[in-house]
């Protein structure tokens, strides 16, 4: 093995390991990020169930379906407007009005000068 297919051979190695190292990082900042970690509750709250009868925390509350469900049976009931029409102008037809000829000779003329026309036979160019 020469020191040119060596060096290729590391190289390539190095790159893999980093990748590897970029992803097994990655998921496990996801993972920590989304996990929602579980109510402690010590012997003060405890006294405080028993004394109150609830525990106020800093938890999350949970979903409310009933709400949910409400929201999204309103937004489906709305009345949407009908989407505006787009203008298009007419096909041109042979320069048949004056914009099309206009519109039809200005896209021919560009064509023919980037040279994508096929040129004429027997027809002088300059």
């Amino acid at each position: 093995m020469t020191i040119l297919g060596f060096f290729w051979s590391a190289l390539w190695f190095f790159l893999g390991a980093l990748v590897a190292y970029a992803w097994i990082s990655l998921r496990r900042k996801i993972r920590k990020s989304i996990e929602v970690p579980p109510p402690r509750i010590d012997q003060d709250d405890i006294r405080r169930i028993e004394e109150k009868g609830s525990l106020l925390t800093d938890d999350p509350e949970p979903l409310d379906l009933e709400q949910i469900g409400r929201e999204e049976d309103e937004f489906w009931s709305e009345t949407w407007d009908e989407p505006e029409e787009l203008y298009l102008p007419p096909p041109c037809l042979n320069g048949t009005s004056a914009t099309c000829a206009t519109r039809c000779t200005s896209s021919t003329a560009s064509r023919a000068r980037s040279g994508s026309m096929p040129r004429e036979e027997g027809r002088a160019t300059g």
